[in-house]
């Protein structure tokens, strides 16, 4: 043994141990960075699938919004149109009948028809009723699906951009810790000349 010897080999375990330490944390880093990556970009795609999943609903909820406005549109011109109808139509008939003196007389009587015409407007009135209830449902729904692929879109994008910074970093990590690892190297080999290398005296 070399003088100073002992002093030395409780600092080259110490080194000993540190680069151990150095180790595990490049494996961590690496591997932690590796998962984290994949996780981002897992979560990317499935936010961009998603996005396109509600893009396809909010466009059939297009459709058929389109198709109860004009449902909507075409139970307004029927109600305007019976309307017309029963502006035209007397509300009561008159009805010759022969009274009990022999002579022929005349009565009000209510129009079979007019009353018919209000029944249907009334029909009509309640499906238009339904046709806007279920227009406004769809329209909010179709809200909703666009505005949800917006924001799932608008995050995967974010994603997206932070994948590269990440991986940067995480490449920037193990290479300091490989660096790190070098010079611990070197140290070793320093201390362990230095403790095999006998003074001639």
């Amino acid at each position: 043994m070399g003088l100073f010897s002992q002093q030395v080999s409780v600092n080259l375990n110490d080194v000993i141990r540190f680069r151990e330490r150095v180790t595990s944390f490049a494996q961590v880093s690496y591997h932690f960075g590796e998962g984290l990556v994949k996780s981002l970009m897992e979560m990317e795609a499935f936010a961009n699938q998603r996005a396109e999943e509600l893009k396809k609903i909010a466009t059939s909820y297009e459709q058929l919004y389109s198709s109860v406005k004009q449902l909507e549109g075409d139970i307004s011109h029927h109600i305007s149109a019976l309307k017309t109808q029963l502006s035209r139509t007397p509300k009561q008939l008159d009805k010759k009948y022969t009274g009990e003196d022999g002579k022929v007389k005349i009565k009000k009587v209510p129009n079979p028809v007019y009353k018919e015409l209000e029944t249907r407007i009334q029909k009509e009135n309640s499906r238009l009723s339904a046709a806007k209830d279920l227009a406004w449902k769809v329209y909010n729904e179709v809200s909703h699906s666009r505005r949800v692929a917006g924001e799932l879109a608008s995050s995967a994008s974010e994603l997206k951009s932070i994948i590269p910074e990440l991986q940067s970093n995480a490449r920037d990590v193990v290479s300091k810790t490989e660096k790190a690892l070098y010079s611990l190297e070197n140290n070793i080999r320093a201390i362990n000349n230095y403790v095999t290398f006998n003074f001639h005296i």
